[in-house]
């Protein structure tokens, strides 16, 4: 399985003051975030082998653990032709389980 690895940001003494610095002072509402950002890496994790198979490339790289899937990137990357969508690109080349997949990715 394809390990995700992200870089630890810590934060600077301008960005202590607009967020809490410790789990104990977090609200609900960040709590929640915090737990559905963690899910949603999870998930996104689940479906590494999958994309790999499916597109030969790395989820890694279109993988961001604040932002999700970067579909400009993946855009960019993929290539569709003049006048066509991505979506119509991915499936004409990858099928209906590359674009089924990409859509769970930025669903989330």
């Amino acid at each position: 399985m394809e390990k995700f690895c992200f870089p630890i940001h810590l934060a600077t003494s301008a960005t202590l003051g607009r967020f809490n610095t410790s789990i104990i002072d977090m609200n609900d509402g960040e709590v929640t975030f915090l737990t559905r950002l963690g899910q949603r890496n999870a998930q996104a994790q689940r479906q590494a082998s999958r994309f790999r198979e499916l597109f030969g490339l790395p989820l890694s790289k279109f993988w961001h653990p604040f932002t999700g899937f970067d579909i400009v990137h993946f855009d960019d990357v993929i290539k569709p032709g003049r006048n066509q969508s991505l979506r119509a690109c991915v499936d004409a080349k990858y099928g209906n389980d590359g674009v089924q997949l990409i859509e769970y990715l930025i669903e989330g």
